[in-house]
């Protein structure tokens, strides 16, 4: 009889920042400090202030060829580098830079099997361009502006985390549904200013609910986030049985909507709508109790 044989491993975090105490409140509560607690994952701060250079521990500069700010030293950020008492065998190396590669759900889960991530946290403007020699990927969490690296790091640090074995104590059914929203959700009280939960909720027949969530979940994502079902029907095309004539339809529209923003086909939009809700609808642990 074969048995399959599932590691266990603590990630540990190696976060090389300027302020190693930005850190503590958010990571020292809730999910987060309980799999510290529980050893599924570990944080070493890295003070760059103590890597710095000269008697003044300098980490910072003004820039080659003028302009505004200063740049992040290399020398500091090598030396924290070449610093880390590694605790396992696989590992990478992170620069948080608005210029690196988009993050995305794919991207955490190809981190979640290393046993050791550096991240290194820049501010100001950023840092100087020989560092990047020494370090395996930067990555951007977004198209918008941010005041450091830091704040982006929580970003990387959570999203690994929570894929992690023993850090949530529901199922995992989030991660199925990722490629499209979520559905609408609601508490007490039934009625709010004169705005009452949807009937369906309170009926009790599950597959009924699990149905609805569903379709909601469509509908959102066709409205707002269409690259998202693109992605989705590139990724299941095989699956679907529709003809290529078709196949090729859809996916044009989708395109379009996501690039281009170009007006909406209703026709399109309910074959497509239908097309997900036959498929989705079949995996059972979708939005189920």
């Amino acid at each position: 009889m074969l048995h399959r044989l599932i590691l266990f491993f603590v990630i540990t975090f190696h976060i090389i920042t300027i302020f190693p105490e930005f850190f503590s409140s958010a990571l020292e509560v809730g999910l987060m400090k309980k799999a510290r607690e529980k050893k599924i994952i570990d944080f070493v701060f890295i003070d760059l202030k103590k890597f710095g250079v000269g008697k003044h521990k300098v980490i910072d500069d003004r820039p080659y060829g003028g302009g505004a700010g200063m740049v992040l030293r290399p020398e500091p950020i090598v030396s924290a580098l070449r610093s880390i008492d590694f605790r396992g065998n696989k590992r990478i190396s992170i620069l948080m830079s608005p210029s690196g590669k988009l993050l995305t759900q794919e991207k955490l889960e190809e981190l979640s099997s290393f046993s050791d991530i550096v991240i290194v946290c820049p501010r100001y403007e950023g840092v100087d361009e020989r560092v990047k020699k020494f370090i395996n990927e930067d990555i951007s969490i977004g198209d918008y502006v941010i005041h450091s690296g830091d704040v982006a790091a929580l970003v990387i640090i959570e999203g690994v985390a929570r894929l992690k074995e023993g850090f949530m104590t529901t199922s995992t059914k989030e991660e199925i549904s990722f490629d499209i929203l979520d559905f609408p959700q609601f508490t007490h009280p039934k009625i709010f200013e004169d705005m009452v939960v949807p009937e369906i909720l309170l009926s009790g027949h599950h597959e009924n609910i699990r149905r609805w969530r569903i379709e909601q979940s469509i509908k959102k994502t066709l409205e707002r986030r269409p690259d998202l079902v693109l992605k989705f029907f590139i990724k299941r095309e095989n699956q679907l049985n529709l003809t290529p004539e078709k196949k090729e339809m859809i996916k044009n529209y989708l395109f379009d909507i996501s690039f281009y923003g170009n007006k909406r086909n209703e026709l399109l939009d309910e074959e497509i709508f239908h097309l997900m809700l036959n498929y989705l609808t079949n995996i059972k642990e979708l939005f189920s109790y």
